[in-house]
């Protein structure tokens, strides 16, 4: 390796240098990406250096693990908070336990080995604070490789990412280090120092009685329950998820310490009060501090709170984790019972609304509908190219079809039929291993709008076709749940309208349809094409639209969709061939 060049696997961008990786081929399906690339937080080619050779032994051996799973056609399991949080905890604990047997069984010899031991102690702790040190990357790297047991864990960034990850063993790694600190200065005065880590300081062993349980212990027991019925239930991971993510939410705000024979109504409406002003995304926003600081530092910069929905959500798992408690005579009343969240309750029609004329003209005529670097990094940015793709493609196809953004993700090339009348329409169904549809009267045929045609969807659909490609959109890959239109969802509203319209909370891909919706007013369409495309309070025609609704009945209401004052002949193609 002493050949090796400096800058071997390094990269520079702006003051900062940054680890780049290309990924074994046969691991690209597995990691979702053909190359790594991680911010090494420094701007020294020295340290750099350093730190490249600690990340080539970090891939390596995740690479060799994962081309063992691999071999073995397994799936590598995915990193939640919750997960992280719970082997975190219990991996403080144990070395905590371990550290004081220790020090009580060999203590230092003299005031001045005392001192030293406290010197090196504070060295490693201003290491872990350094985020350039190599010694304090190796620290990190040396906890992961014990909390994971070198399992080669995937990430969803949008959910919980590798540097959320790595960030909380950093903290774990810190209150270890200030936890043996205090005890060399015999300071006993406190047993954690952060929130994170206060149940970790004293585990309650699966031995103890159940008047002494403490409220985190019984979130864990709650939660192994609700995994075995939602086995047998068949509950979607999705929830599953969501419900793991909540109990850790209501165990930080309740207090894991706390004896669950002492929770009494108090205690739920002080929670509920706590809950009331936790702002939105908090561990996005603010990855590094506890709920309660979250709060503090959202009030004073005038974050969003939680909606009345997610405070309800968490409401219910609280009442759930009691009533479980209840149960196992641990409580004799459910004092969360009745607990309605402080906060306005919306609407459903006032959660979305329709795009405004102004800002559908702002969408089209972006870079990436008028002409753009390429629609991927570069597609805000104007350039020569107008890319005929699923970025390009699905809002305009949910703009003239008033399909989900989900059904339009997960179509097929064999999806895009011809009636025995004549009409090019979209079999919407969920056929297949990965199709969703929301319900099962979602299944109808929507016919292609002419404008979709001028744009050169015909064009589209025979390169695909002449390529041998089965998927309308072969990019599109299935997000952590198996819907296809998370990435390309989360990328539009997060990432491509911020970058042409105001966000109000109000919009997203799916406002599409509620245009669609209102297009269909405007001509007045019946109540039928209201019900079959998925619109009426009504039920019993939708139900039996396979039988009852062609495509060639619905063309003519359809053709006649239009959005007064928004031209988009720009996107007109020299071509309009037929499917």
């Amino acid at each position: 390796m002493s050949d090796v060049p400096k800058t071997y696997r390094l990269l520079r961008r702006g003051d900062g240098y940054y680890y780049r990786r290309r990924v074994p081929q046969s691991l690209v399906p597995l990691l979702g990406k053909e190359v790594i690339k991680q911010s090494l937080g420094t701007t020294t080619l020295s340290k750099a250096a350093q730190l490249r050779s600690l990340k080539d032994m970090e891939w390596d051996e995740k690479f060799r693990s994962l081309e063992k799973l691999a071999a073995e056609k397994q799936s590598p399991p995915l990193m939640t908070r919750g997960l992280a949080l719970a082997r975190l905890r219990t991996f403080v604990a144990q070395r905590d336990a371990s550290w004081t047997k220790q020090l009580a069984d060999d203590p230092p010899g003299s005031d001045d080995e005392r001192r030293s031991m406290r010197i090196d102690m504070l060295e490693e702790q201003t290491a872990l604070r350094t985020p350039d040190d190599p010694n304090g990357h190796a620290a990190i790297w040396s906890a992961r490789q014990e909390i994971t047991q070198g399992v080669p864990y995937l990430f969803e960034a949008k959910e919980f990412s590798e540097q959320e990850f790595v960030e909380l063993i950093r903290r774990a790694l810190l209150e270890l280090n200030r936890r043996e600190v205090a005890r060399l200065e015999e300071d006993f005065s406190k047993t954690s120092f952060d929130v994170l880590f206060k149940a970790a300081s004293a585990p309650v062993p699966d031995t103890a009685k159940p008047s002494d349980m403490n409220f985190g212990k019984l979130c864990e027991t709650y939660f192994k329950q609700y995994q075995t019925d939602a086995k047998y239930k068949g509950i979607a991971q999705k929830r599953i998820d969501k419900v793991q993510s909540s109990l850790a939410v209501v165990s930080e705000l309740i207090d894991a310490d706390t004896l669950v024979t002492t929770i009494g109504h108090a205690k739920c409406t002080a929670f509920r009060e706590l809950l009331s002003q936790v702002p939105t995304n908090a561990n996005k926003h603010y990855p590094n501090l506890s709920l309660r600081e979250a709060i503090e530092r959202g009030k004073a910069s005038g974050r969003q709170v939680l909606s009345y929905d997610t405070q309800a959500f968490h409401l219910a798992t609280l009442n759930a984790v009691l009533r479980h408690a209840h149960k196992l005579a641990l409580l004799q009343t459910v004092p969360s019972e009745g607990l309605a969240p402080w906060a306005p309750k919306v609407h459903a029609s006032e959660k979305r609304r329709p795009f405004t004329p102004d800002e559908l003209k702002r969408i089209f005529a972006a870079p990436i509908y008028t002409g753009c670097k390429d629609d991927g990094r570069g597609f805000a940015k104007p350039g020569p190219n107008v890319i005929r793709r699923a970025r390009f493609w699905v809002p305009l196809i949910c703009l003239f079809s008033g399909m989900r953004p989900n059904e339009v993700c997960q179509l097929e090339l064999a999806d895009v039929r011809l009636s025995k009348g004549g009409t090019l329409y979209f079999d919407v169904n969920n056929g297949g291993e990965i199709k969703k549809l929301k319900t099962s009267a979602s299944k109808r045929g929507v016919p292609v709008h002419p404008e979709l045609m001028r744009f050169g969807f015909g064009e589209y659909v025979k390169k695909l076709r002449d390529e041998k490609q089965q998927k309308l959109f072969p990019e599109i890959k299935p997000g952590k749940y198996g819907y296809s239109s998370q990435r390309v969802a989360d990328w539009f509203s997060d990432t491509f309208l911020p970058k042409v319209v105001e966000k109000d909370g109000k919009i997203c891909l799916y406002s599409f349809r509620h245009n669609f919706r209102d297009a269909l007013r405007r001509i007045e369409a019946p109540e039928w094409v209201l019900q079959v495309c998925g619109w009426s309070p009504s039920k019993g025609v939708s139900d039996n639209y396979g039988s009852g609704y062609n495509p060639d009945q619905l063309k003519p209401y359809v053709d006649k969709i239009e959005y007064p004052g928004l031209d988009l002949s720009h996107l007109y193609s020299s071509k309009t061939l037929t499917v």
